[in-house]
């Protein structure tokens, strides 16, 4: 079973607040067995891999690497309806967005946002100038593979293109890129 450490240092449980209406942190909090294996936050990463590199290659080059590789999370999606006629669409993560037209209930975190992984790599060279100075010459490539990582989804289930990727102008999720740069030492 999944358990966080408490929210404060030398507290035993998260904060609540007590009938006087000051904050404490010793009562123990029980959730209901349905919700007590969802109640980490949506959409949280569970898995990730990090591995990053640096090699010093022979006449001055120098190449370095960073692979990332993360689980995006899993969501609750929203039916998108009204389904109590309250005249309102009520908001995604609540009991009511989760109401379909049926009455049927979608379960806690049932949509897989799909996984990450992109490898970043950089090549420098240096060339000792006169005296003290250098120059660097540096080129990196983000996303070496161009492989395509998604951030946004469309959680709504009455939205025609629900389960599909939507845009996101996040760097962590563009195309490959390349980029030429150089650095002086004096």
């Amino acid at each position: 079973m999944f358990s966080r450490p408490p929210i404060a240092p030398g507290c035993t449980q998260p904060f609540t607040i007590a009938a006087a209406g000051q904050f404490v942190c010793d009562v123990p909090i029980a959730l209901h067995p349905v919700l007590s294996p969802f109640w980490f936050d949506p959409g949280a990463q569970r898995h990730r891999l990090t591995f990053n590199g640096i090699w010093q290659l022979p006449y001055g080059f120098q190449a370095s690497g960073l692979y990332i590789y993360g689980d995006n999370g899993r969501v609750t999606p929203n039916s998108g309806i009204d389904a109590f006629a309250t005249g309102a669409v009520p908001a995604a993560g609540t009991m009511l967005g989760r109401v379909r037209a049926n009455g049927t209930l979608i379960p806690i975190n049932s949509f897989d946002r799909g996984s990450l992984s992109r490898l970043d790599m950089r090549v420098q060279k240096r060339v000792a100038l006169a005296g003290r100075v250098t120059l660097d010459g540096i080129v990196e490539v983000f996303n070496l593979f161009n492989r395509v990582n998604y951030g946004s989804w469309v959680e709504n289930e009455s939205n025609p293109r629900f389960g599909q990727p939507s845009d996101n102008n996040n760097i962590a999720f563009k195309p490959r890129l390349l980029q030429f740069g150089f650095r002086a030492t004096f």
